[in-house]
């Protein structure tokens, strides 16, 4: 793959990503792999307001509260279908 924009929600993970993070910070060796993937890529790192994809924070929510180490499915869970539809019609959702 490259040429990928790869999307997160938390602003302080993105400029440790875009510029150099502290050389005292405890996971600077992950984030200068990160960064050296997605140079190798041309791939870029942005950030996104949790809302505005929802789909990932559903998934992300859902898997913080499995007991499995990993799970694979062939579709969409459940929970996660609504915001997957809203956001292939490009139309907003707002959580209830």
């Amino acid at each position: 793959m490259s040429n990928v924009t790869i999307e997160l929600d938390s602003s302080e993970a993105v400029n440790f990503c875009n510029e150099r993070p502290p050389p005292y910070h405890p996971q600077r060796h992950i984030v200068e792999e990160a960064r050296r993937i997605a140079a190798r890529t041309k791939s870029t790192i942005a950030y996104i307001y949790r809302l505005a994809n929802q789909t990932a924070d559903c998934l992300a929510r859902l898997g913080s509260e499995q007991d499995e180490d990993l799970i694979v499915s062939s579709s969409i869970p459940f929970a996660a279908r609504e915001f997957a539809l809203a956001a292939a019609m490009g139309v907003g959702h707002l959580r209830t």
